[in-house]
């Protein structure tokens, strides 16, 4: 897992525990003593993390596979630009696929720089007048002794995100996607400075007809900086649009030969066959895992946790283990495809019903769905994004609760200084607020989590976190963008065998007309309702529904399950009712699933061990 690290006017032994505890961590890593601190990172093997360019400046990466080709080829002063320190100001370009610390000796600087997308953490702490700072964040918390937040870890198991700077731990921040840091060595002072543009009032939407041949060009440059033509290349691949998308800008920039599609879960499941078939079809290698004992290992979990700080996605670090094994060098997702889907407009804080209306009438009347109110749906939007953090969750003590006091408050309130941080950056529309606010939550930290995951074993790419492209795709109205609009007409234009066969979610090919495959969406998921609820009053005696790839079967029994609770330690957590849930699900007396009832499991397991 690459990172870095690093710790500037502390104490010695600040510096030097950081690094120990950093290293043990990730492994061996590469690291530099300076006058007033210690600076390093770690990269995969054939990877360099740390540089030094002229006049004393010395600079660390952390990110997609491409920023590491990119740093090599900048400090060897024969690629293009990285970075640009100017007027005591660090500007990034979009070469830059991640984080970067750059310490300026010259100038008794210390930058601290986050990629736009906020899919790679980076956490920092001010203490004494000096400055820590970290990829992960519990070495930080270990080394400077820092209690328990419980609103970041409530936050998380809530969430599975922390919400704008908050972390588990006191005075231990979160750098915010698109935030630089400078740090002022002679006298400790920090400042921060705002520079992503995504979603910004100054960039607006776009007037002109959309030009689907310049988007396809912005995918494929994007495509290009993030895959290697001659590296081994893996994409895990659902039936839906993300990958879909994603694999058609592989196979125009990599070869097939290069490509391996990987699909774990169900082995029975219809989604699985989907994407056996779409391989089939155009001659790249399929590979697929089953889900059936990612929960049997604790040890496992743990050994996962210490390298990425999540154990939600086991089965995404048993997938990259095998494409490891395969030969696999670079991992890509459809990651924050959702943007360029048009996923996660005001339509998406409805309800059921809402949302079928919301999405009829984009097809009756596409002006309709422009995005353009501020009043009435700004108040929808701010509603939807703080429901569920208003009560006690059911899973954690009522005396605790209690106690904590004021919990449910300071959620909100981190809730509103992420809005206002949005309303500063120009953000103009109701559409445009929600799409930023879970695009930088929801994708980045909880579904970014996926990929990370994989990240314990190989590099990742992720094409739509493309600092140019994830631009147009925010950019874009949301009527341009709604229901995977451009995902089919770059795919039609450019890669029209990718829609021979159905989404999961549909039970058309991709290639029929929406009002037809939104048609078949009711359909399948009337068929499926019907099924779901015949299994749960059979007890199980009827057939298990086989639909999408997460099936696990294996978790109804309640083992595992009770096994991975026993070793939860947090004193917050409710064990007495979480022990009835579990009985509920093996009885077939709840509707909620095994698979949900683990992802919160595995949420609180990784706070247990965050805390440890």
């Amino acid at each position: 897992m690459p990172g870095l690290f690093g710790a500037f006017n502390c104490d010695a032994r600040y510096q030097e525990a950081l690094m120990v505890r950093f290293s043990a961590s990730l492994g061996s890593c590469q690291w530099k003593r300076f006058r007033n601190g210690t600076m390093g990172g770690h990269a995969f093997q054939g990877r360099t993390a740390l540089y030094e360019l002229p006049g004393s400046v010395h600079f660390v990466v952390d990110g997609e596979s491409g920023i590491y080709r990119h740093a090599k080829r900048f400090a060897e002063q024969n690629g293009p630009c990285l970075f640009r320190v100017r007027d005591q100001d660090l500007e990034t370009t979009s070469l830059c696929k991640g984080n970067v610390a750059l310490l300026d000796e010259g100038g008794s600087r210390l930058f601290l720089s986050t990629d736009w997308a906020g899919v790679f953490p980076l956490y920092y702490t001010l203490l004494d007048g000096g400055i820590l700072f970290s990829s992960l964040c519990k070495p930080l918390a270990t080394v400077t002794c820092r209690p328990p937040d419980y609103v970041g870890v409530v936050e998380y198991m809530l969430s599975e995100y922390f919400i704008g700077d908050r972390t588990p731990f006191w005075n231990i921040h979160r750098l915010l996607p698109g935030q630089v840091l400078v740090y002022s060595l002679r006298d400790g002072s920090a400042s921060f400075r705002e520079k992503s543009r995504y979603w910004s009032r100054t960039v607006g939407a776009r007037a002109c007809k959309l030009d689907i041949k310049e988007v396809w060009r912005t995918f494929r440059e994007a495509c290009l900086r993030c895959f290697h033509r001659e590296e081994a290349q893996g994409l895990m691949f659902s039936a839906g649009w993300d990958s879909r998308t994603v694999l058609a800008g592989l196979l125009d920039v990599v070869s097939r030969g290069r490509i391996a599609c990987f699909t774990h879960g169900d082995l029975r499941s219809r989604e699985l066959s989907l994407t056996e078939a779409i391989c089939r079809s155009i001659g790249v290698t399929h590979v697929r895992l089953p889900i059936e004992d990612h929960l049997t290992d604790l040890e496992e979990l743990k050994a996962i946790f210490q390298r990425c700080e999540t154990t939600v996605y086991p089965y995404w670090y048993r997938a990259a283990r095998r494409l490891a094994a395969e030969g696999v060098t670079c991992v890509s997702a459809g990651v924050l495809g959702e943007v360029f889907g048009g996923h996660f407009g005001v339509g998406s804080a409805e309800s059921a019903w809402g949302k079928m209306k919301y999405l009829a009438s984009s097809l009756v009347l596409p002006t309709a769905i422009d995005g353009s109110s501020y009043g009435v749906d700004l108040g929808k939007v701010v509603g939807a994004i703080k429901r569920g953090f208003e009560r006690k969750p059911w899973y954690i003590r009522e005396d605790f609760w209690r106690a904590a006091g004021n919990l449910s408050e300071a959620i909100e309130s981190d809730i509103d200084a992420e809005l206002k941080r949005y309303e500063r950056r120009g953000i103009s529309t109701a559409d445009q607020l929600l799409e930023a606010y879970v695009s930088e939550h929801t994708a980045a930290q909880w579904w970014g989590g996926q990929i990370c995951t994989s990240r314990t074993m190989v590099d990742i790419a992720i094409p739509f976190a493309d600092r140019d492209f994830m631009m147009l795709a925010s950019q874009l109205p949301m009527r341009d963008k709604i229901h995977n609009k451009l995902n089919r007409r770059l795919l039609k234009t450019f890669a029209p065998r990718l829609l021979r066969h159905p989404t999961a979610a549909v039970l058309v090919p991709a290639s029929f007309p929406i009002a037809v495959q939104e048609a078949s969406r009711l359909l399948r998921w009337g068929i499926e309702r019907v099924r779901s609820k015949a299994f749960l009053r059979s007890g199980g005696r009827a057939n298990t529904p086989h639909t999408d790839w997460m099936n696990f079967a294996h978790l109804r029994d309640g083992v595992a399950l009770n096994r991975l609770l026993d070793d939860v330690g947090l004193e917050l957590v409710d064990k007495t009712a979480i022990q009835k849930c579990i009985a509920d699900v093996v009885n077939f007396r709840t509707k909620a699933t095994p698979e949900c009832l683990a992802d919160q499991l595995l949420r609180m397991y990784a706070m247990d061990l965050m805390l440890r």
